[in-house]
């Protein structure tokens, strides 16, 4: 008489009757692989890799944020004369970009943290909600958009002046 594990039973009997008792807990397995997949998107709105994709922007700015800090000792290993802060072209342009992606992440946490604060819908259905507008509404609210960001640039400009 042979012990057969399978899914931490022990089944005993014919090879048989063990094959076919796996081959439905495998199917019950599965089962309740699909009914917890299901039951992660009923009650979190989305699956598991659409979560991943959700923590990507946070997984990115601990990246940049990492490359903010090791590039200069990375460029100090390979040039000796270089400084903390080395005005070559290169870290300069290394630099620009990283700061470019960490505030535009900081930017798109703070706007979806602010809307969700004030009871706003998601991202999401806005766009879709401005998709479903006439051109001429979407034309005047992209107009009115350029106008404040026009008239913070000019803010900016006369406190730099």
């Amino acid at each position: 008489m042979k012990i057969l594990s399978v899914n931490s039973k022990f089944y005993t009997g014919s090879k048989s009757e063990d094959l076919k008792q796996s081959a439905e807990d495998l199917k019950q397995s599965r089962e309740d692989l699909n009914q917890s997949a299901e039951d992660l998107k009923r009650y979190t709105g989305s699956s598991l890799p659409d979560l991943i994709l959700a923590k990507l922007p946070y997984l990115f700015f601990g990246l940049l944020l990492l490359i903010w800090f090791a590039v200069p000792g990375i460029i100090g290993r390979f040039d000796p004369t270089a400084a903390a802060v080395d005005p070559s072209i290169w870290m300069l342009l290394i630099f620009s970009l990283i700061s470019y992606f960490l505030l535009l992440g900081i930017s798109i946490w703070l706007l979806r943290t602010i809307c969700q604060a004030l009871g706003l819908p998601e991202m999401n259905t806005m766009v879709s909600k401005f998709n479903n507008l006439q051109s001429w509404q979407q034309l005047k609210f992209c107009f009115a958009l350029f106008a404040l960001l026009l008239l913070a640039a000019v803010g900016v400009l006369s406190a730099i002046i």
